[in-house]
Protein backbone atom coordinates (compact mmCIF):
# COMPACT_ATOMS: atom_id res chain seq x y z
CA UNK A 1 0.00 0.00 0.00
CA UNK A 2 1.34 3.34 -0.95
CA UNK A 3 1.37 6.01 2.04
CA UNK A 4 -0.35 9.61 1.17
CA UNK A 5 1.29 13.04 2.55
CA UNK A 6 -0.51 14.78 5.27
CA UNK A 7 -1.14 17.81 2.80
CA UNK A 8 -2.85 15.05 0.35
CA UNK A 9 -4.78 13.27 3.45
CA UNK A 10 -6.00 16.82 4.13
CA UNK A 11 -7.06 17.44 0.99
CA UNK A 12 -9.48 14.45 1.13
CA UNK A 13 -7.94 12.21 -1.21
CA UNK A 14 -8.53 8.90 -0.44
CA UNK A 15 -5.70 6.05 -0.24
CA UNK A 16 -5.66 4.15 -3.21
CA UNK A 17 -6.99 0.12 -2.61
CA UNK A 18 -5.19 -2.47 -2.83
CA UNK A 19 -5.16 -4.73 -5.84
CA UNK A 20 -7.09 -7.56 -5.58
CA UNK A 21 -5.02 -10.78 -7.11
CA UNK A 22 -6.38 -14.26 -7.37
CA UNK A 23 -5.21 -17.11 -5.28
CA UNK A 24 -2.53 -18.59 -8.00
CA UNK A 25 -1.27 -14.97 -8.76
CA UNK A 26 -2.06 -15.22 -12.79
CA UNK A 27 -5.90 -14.65 -13.30
CA UNK A 28 -6.70 -11.26 -12.31
CA UNK A 29 -9.44 -11.03 -9.23
CA UNK A 30 -13.16 -10.81 -10.71
CA UNK A 31 -14.70 -7.45 -9.39
CA UNK A 32 -11.31 -5.81 -11.87
CA UNK A 33 -12.58 -7.82 -14.58
CA UNK A 34 -16.45 -6.61 -14.26
CA UNK A 35 -15.48 -3.13 -13.36
CA UNK A 36 -13.51 -1.97 -16.14
CA UNK A 37 -11.18 -2.59 -18.77
CA UNK A 38 -10.60 -3.78 -22.02
CA UNK A 39 -13.09 -6.99 -21.56
CA UNK A 40 -15.83 -5.20 -20.74
CA UNK A 41 -15.95 -2.29 -22.69
CA UNK A 42 -16.03 -5.28 -25.77
CA UNK A 43 -18.46 -6.84 -23.89
CA UNK A 44 -20.80 -3.64 -23.78
CA UNK A 45 -20.20 -3.03 -27.19
CA UNK A 46 -21.36 -6.07 -28.54
CA UNK A 47 -24.58 -5.78 -26.29
CA UNK A 48 -24.90 -2.71 -28.19
CA UNK A 49 -24.17 -3.85 -31.31
CA UNK A 50 -26.88 -6.91 -30.25
CA UNK A 51 -29.18 -4.13 -29.44
CA UNK A 52 -29.07 -1.76 -32.00
CA UNK A 53 -29.80 -4.85 -34.80
CA UNK A 54 -32.64 -6.39 -32.67
CA UNK A 55 -34.43 -2.67 -32.92
CA UNK A 56 -33.29 -2.24 -36.56
CA UNK A 57 -35.42 -5.87 -37.27
CA UNK A 58 -38.36 -4.52 -35.01
CA UNK A 59 -38.70 -1.60 -36.99
CA UNK A 60 -38.15 -3.09 -40.49
CA UNK A 61 -40.75 -6.05 -39.39
CA UNK A 62 -43.18 -2.88 -38.51
CA UNK A 63 -43.12 -0.86 -41.07
CA UNK A 64 -43.84 -4.40 -43.33
CA UNK A 65 -46.69 -4.63 -41.61
CA UNK A 66 -47.79 -1.47 -41.40
CA UNK A 67 -47.29 -1.22 -45.72
CA UNK A 68 -49.05 -4.57 -46.55
CA UNK A 69 -51.87 -3.68 -44.24
CA UNK A 70 -52.47 -0.28 -45.85
CA UNK A 71 -52.54 -2.33 -49.47
CA UNK A 72 -54.67 -5.03 -48.12
CA UNK A 73 -58.26 -4.61 -49.16
CA UNK A 74 -57.78 -1.95 -51.97
CA UNK A 75 -59.07 -2.65 -55.36
CA UNK A 76 -56.60 -2.36 -58.38
CA UNK A 77 -57.79 -2.09 -61.74
CA UNK A 78 -57.34 -4.76 -64.11
CA UNK A 79 -56.13 -3.38 -67.38
CA UNK A 80 -56.24 -6.98 -68.90
CA UNK A 81 -59.55 -7.37 -69.80
CA UNK A 82 -59.55 -11.14 -69.27
CA UNK A 83 -62.53 -12.91 -69.50
CA UNK A 84 -63.43 -15.43 -67.35
CA UNK A 85 -64.75 -18.86 -68.25
CA UNK A 86 -67.38 -20.67 -66.04
CA UNK A 87 -66.56 -23.83 -67.65
CA UNK A 88 -63.18 -24.07 -66.15
CA UNK A 89 -64.02 -22.26 -62.95
CA UNK A 90 -66.49 -25.34 -62.28
CA UNK A 91 -67.90 -23.22 -59.26
CA UNK A 92 -70.98 -24.65 -58.20
CA UNK A 93 -73.95 -22.80 -55.72
CA UNK A 94 -76.10 -25.14 -53.81
CA UNK A 95 -75.47 -28.33 -55.71
CA UNK A 96 -75.58 -27.24 -59.44
CA UNK A 97 -73.05 -25.63 -61.69
CA UNK A 98 -72.69 -22.00 -62.42
CA UNK A 99 -73.60 -20.93 -65.93
CA UNK A 100 -74.05 -17.46 -66.04
CA UNK A 101 -72.95 -14.18 -64.73
CA UNK A 102 -75.02 -11.24 -62.69
CA UNK A 103 -76.83 -9.13 -64.92
CA UNK A 104 -74.88 -5.89 -63.77
CA UNK A 105 -71.94 -7.61 -62.11
CA UNK A 106 -70.75 -10.40 -60.02
CA UNK A 107 -68.20 -10.92 -57.47
CA UNK A 108 -65.90 -13.73 -57.91
CA UNK A 109 -64.16 -14.59 -54.39
CA UNK A 110 -61.54 -17.14 -53.83
CA UNK A 111 -61.12 -18.70 -50.65
CA UNK A 112 -59.52 -22.26 -48.76
CA UNK A 113 -60.90 -23.75 -46.31
CA UNK A 114 -58.46 -22.58 -43.39
CA UNK A 115 -59.41 -19.01 -44.31
CA UNK A 116 -61.18 -17.35 -41.05
CA UNK A 117 -61.51 -14.05 -42.69
CA UNK A 118 -62.96 -16.08 -46.32
CA UNK A 119 -66.30 -16.72 -44.25
CA UNK A 120 -67.09 -13.14 -42.84
CA UNK A 121 -66.03 -11.59 -46.88
CA UNK A 122 -68.75 -14.58 -48.40
CA UNK A 123 -71.04 -13.40 -45.45
CA UNK A 124 -71.25 -9.94 -46.94
CA UNK A 125 -70.93 -10.58 -50.36
CA UNK A 126 -74.51 -12.88 -50.13
CA UNK A 127 -75.72 -9.89 -47.92
CA UNK A 128 -75.01 -7.81 -51.01
CA UNK A 129 -76.45 -10.26 -53.38
CA UNK A 130 -79.81 -10.37 -51.67
CA UNK A 131 -80.43 -6.69 -51.52
CA UNK A 132 -79.36 -6.73 -55.56
CA UNK A 133 -80.79 -8.92 -58.08
CA UNK A 134 -78.34 -7.28 -60.42
CA UNK A 135 -74.90 -9.09 -58.58
CA UNK A 136 -74.30 -12.29 -58.58
CA UNK A 137 -71.64 -13.98 -55.64
CA UNK A 138 -69.89 -16.99 -56.86
CA UNK A 139 -67.20 -18.47 -54.24
CA UNK A 140 -64.63 -20.86 -55.10
CA UNK A 141 -62.18 -22.91 -52.84
CA UNK A 142 -58.87 -22.78 -54.58
CA UNK A 143 -57.92 -25.86 -51.81
CA UNK A 144 -57.81 -28.26 -54.41
CA UNK A 145 -57.68 -26.07 -57.48
CA UNK A 146 -54.32 -24.70 -57.64
CA UNK A 147 -54.49 -24.58 -61.43
CA UNK A 148 -56.85 -21.69 -60.76
CA UNK A 149 -54.37 -20.44 -58.04
CA UNK A 150 -51.74 -20.02 -60.74
CA UNK A 151 -54.20 -18.82 -63.72
CA UNK A 152 -55.41 -16.31 -61.51
CA UNK A 153 -51.90 -15.21 -59.57
CA UNK A 154 -53.52 -16.15 -56.33
CA UNK A 155 -51.05 -15.36 -53.45
CA UNK A 156 -53.86 -14.44 -50.35
CA UNK A 157 -57.34 -15.81 -49.91
CA UNK A 158 -59.85 -14.00 -50.01
CA UNK A 159 -59.04 -12.62 -53.67
CA UNK A 160 -61.98 -10.98 -55.34
CA UNK A 161 -62.61 -10.57 -58.74
CA UNK A 162 -65.13 -7.71 -59.77
CA UNK A 163 -66.54 -8.98 -62.99
CA UNK A 164 -69.18 -6.67 -65.44
CA UNK A 165 -71.92 -8.20 -66.86
CA UNK A 166 -70.30 -9.95 -69.52
CA UNK A 167 -67.62 -11.01 -66.90
CA UNK A 168 -64.72 -9.41 -67.53
CA UNK A 169 -62.48 -8.48 -64.91
CA UNK A 170 -62.85 -5.01 -63.91
CA UNK A 171 -60.64 -4.67 -60.61
CA UNK A 172 -59.00 -7.03 -58.14
CA UNK A 173 -58.84 -6.89 -54.35
CA UNK A 174 -56.35 -9.07 -52.38
CA UNK A 175 -57.07 -9.77 -48.84
CA UNK A 176 -60.34 -8.72 -46.52
CA UNK A 177 -62.46 -6.25 -48.86
CA UNK A 178 -63.30 -2.69 -47.35
CA UNK A 179 -66.89 -2.02 -47.58
CA UNK A 180 -66.45 1.28 -49.26
CA UNK A 181 -63.91 -0.36 -51.80
CA UNK A 182 -66.98 -2.84 -52.76
CA UNK A 183 -69.71 -0.16 -52.87
CA UNK A 184 -67.25 2.12 -55.16
CA UNK A 185 -66.63 -1.01 -57.16
CA UNK A 186 -69.77 -1.50 -57.91
CA UNK A 187 -71.15 1.70 -58.21
CA UNK A 188 -69.01 1.82 -60.99
CA UNK A 189 -71.14 -0.65 -62.59
CA UNK A 190 -74.22 0.67 -62.20
CA UNK A 191 -75.09 -1.16 -58.41
CA UNK A 192 -76.36 0.80 -55.64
Amino acid sequence: MTSLSRTELRAGKAPPEPKKISKSGIIPAVSELTTGGVKTDRIEEALDFRITIIAALVLVALSAGFWWRARTGRAKLVRSGEIVDLGKLKASRAGKPVTSFGKKATLLQFSTEVCSICVQTAKYFKELESKNPDLKHIEVDLTDRMDLAAHFNVMQTPTTLVLDRTGKVQARIGGAPKLNVIQQELAKLEIK
